[in-house]
This record gives C-alpha cells, sequence and structure tokens, in this order.
C-alpha cells in the first residue's frame, strides 16, 4: 500500500537518487553528532571548572602555649595533621598552616595570627581553621573581636575541627560565642583554684617560687637546697618555739646571739614564723 505522506515521498526520492548524495547526508548526520559530543564535553568541563573555583580556601592555624602540651595531644603535629584530614574530608583547599609556638592565648597580639589573618584580608582564603577554638582564643572578648573583623557579617568563615564549629551560619555563630563563654569560665574558675592552692602552700611555708626561703638556696634546676649555717640558725628557733617562747622572745635571743636575716638585721616576728614553717614544712616533705 502506497503512502500519499510527504515524509515518505522525500524518503522514497532520497533512496533512488545517486549513491553520492546517500553518503553527504550520512557524512552530515556524522558531523552533527560530533557537534553534539562536543557540546556536552564543554558544558562538562564548565561544570569542573565552576566546582573547582567554588572550592573553600582554608588556611589553618596551630598554637601551643607550653613544651607540656604536647604530651596532651596538642602538640603542634598533632594538630597539624588533624587540619589535614578535616581539609581531606570536607574537600576544602589548605593553602597553609601558621603555627605560634610557645605563645599564650591571652592575647590576639601573636605574629603566627596576624599572618593568618592577613591572608584572609588579601583575599589569600576563605577561612580560618583551628582544631579547637581555645587555640585560637580563651576569652570571649577577644573572640567577639575577632568576629567583628568578618567572621560575624559572613565575609570569613571560622572552622573547628572538635567542636564542628562554622560561622558561616547565624547557628554556628550563636554556638560559637557560647563555646567561648565556657571557655573562659573554665579558664578562670582554674585561676581560682590555683590562686586557693597556692595561699594554701604559702600558709604552711611551702615554697610556691620566688626567693628561696631562709635556711634554703635555689638550685640551677629551680630546686630547694638546704644552707647549712642557715638551718642551724632555723633549728634553734625550733627549738625556741617548742619550749613555749613567742615569735617575739625568739627574734630577740636570735639577736642577742648575733643570728642575722640575709640583709644583714635582726629578724622580725614574722621572718622567725615562716623560718620554723619552712623547715616544719622539709621535714614532712623529707
Amino acid at each position: 500500500m502506497n503512502s500519499d505522506r510527504p515524509i515518505d515521498r522525500i524518503g522514497h526520492s532520497l533512496s533512488r537518487r545517486d549513491p553520492a548524495v546517500t553518503l553527504a547526508c550520512r557524512f552530515v548526520c556524522d558531523r552533527m553528532l560530533i557537534a553534539a559530543l562536543q557540546c556536552i564535553a564543554f558544558l562538562i568541563l564548565v561544570f569542573i571548572l565552576g566546582t573547582m573555583a567554588n572550592r573553600v580556601r582554608v588556611v589553618g592555624y596551630t598554637r601551643v602555649s607550653t613544651d607540656r602540651q604536647a604530651e596532651k595531644g596538642v602538640s603542634l603535629e598533632a594538630q597539624y595533621a588533624k587540619l589535614v584530614a578535616y581539609c581531606s574530608l570536607f574537600d576544602y583547599e589548605l593553602v597553609g598552616v601558621i603555627e605560634d609556638a610557645g605563645q599564650s592565648a591571652a592575647t590576639l597580639e601573636r605574629d603566627g595570627l596576624t599572618r593568618a589573618l592577613g591572608m584572609l584580608k588579601k583575599g589569600q582564603a576563605d577561612a580560618l581553621l583551628v582544631v579547637k577554638l581555645d587555640r585560637l582564643t580563651r576569652s570571649v572578648r577577644d573572640l567577639g573581636k575577632l568576629l567583628d573583623m568578618g567572621f560575624r557579617k559572613g565575609k570569613y568563615r571560622l572552622l573547628s575541627v572538635s567542636e564542628q564549629l562554622d560561622t558561616g551560619s547565624a547557628a554556628g555563630r550563636m554556638v560559637t560565642s557560647m563555646l567561648a563563654v565556657v571557655s573562659e569560665w573554665e579558664r578562670e574558675a582554674i585561676g581560682e583554684r590555683t590562686s586557693a592552692a597556692m595561699q594554701h602552700m604559702r600558709s604552711e611555708g611551702a615554697f610556691t617560687g620566688g626567693r628561696a626561703p631562709y635556711g634554703f638556696a635555689l638550685t640551677e634546676s629551680g630546686e630547694l637546697s638546704p644552707v647549712a649555717t642557715e638551718q642551724a640558725v632555723s633549728a634553734l628557733a625550733g627549738e625556741m618555739r617548742a619550749s613555749k617562747r613567742s615569735l617575739r622572745q625568739i627574734a630577740a635571743e636570735l639577736d642577742r646571739l648575733g643570728h642575722r636575716s640575709r640583709s644583714g638585721r635582726a629578724f622580725s616576728a614574722e621572718q622567725v614564723r615562716r623560718m620554723i614553717a619552712a623547715t616544719v614544712t622539709e621535714t614532712r616533705a623529707a
């Protein structure tokens, strides 16, 4: 049965023409297919380049305040390894890691931190990454200053590995501020406990630093070493105290016997008290 559709008549007409025409049609179809594949490849390339262009550039920051922290897993090497692993996990580009060795978090005036923030301002990085927030600062006030430098408005991002923080969102900025408050409270609480312990030690005549108490000298390693001549005076004062003499009476008797303090003056009642207390503490420790 013959068809009267135009498309069928055209196809029938082409099939009866010279084979050269058929070959030319195939050539055109092949070129169109190649052009389509090239277009698809171009679109894929644009997508890949766009993804790479949008990759977050991160500058890492590490800090230790004392050598002892190396024993607690927060050494510079340990922090560096965690930063690298974090960037690998989230596909961030780690453009550099800047360190502050032997620097306290009590102030933001640190060479390494200044350089890291400078990279953000110069457009060399998009985010600042730390292992833990206390590596950056322990002060709520200082954290507020940092956030105001551009983190709070979203110009830069502050990332933390341990706390899983990202100031790229309002929720992240809120949690960051809350953790800083807790960190500052912890620091002040530790300071109060340390101060109370030091006061108790001093009240019992224990050595807490500074000048060595009467009867002792400081060695090169910072330990107390007995001084024989002063120890004899301290022992004499202890014997008199054991015989129920007052501190003033002991001071007067030492003065009468020709015993003087290190300054060459007569002992005061308070100096006698500290002298006896230091001797008793050292005896207990022995």
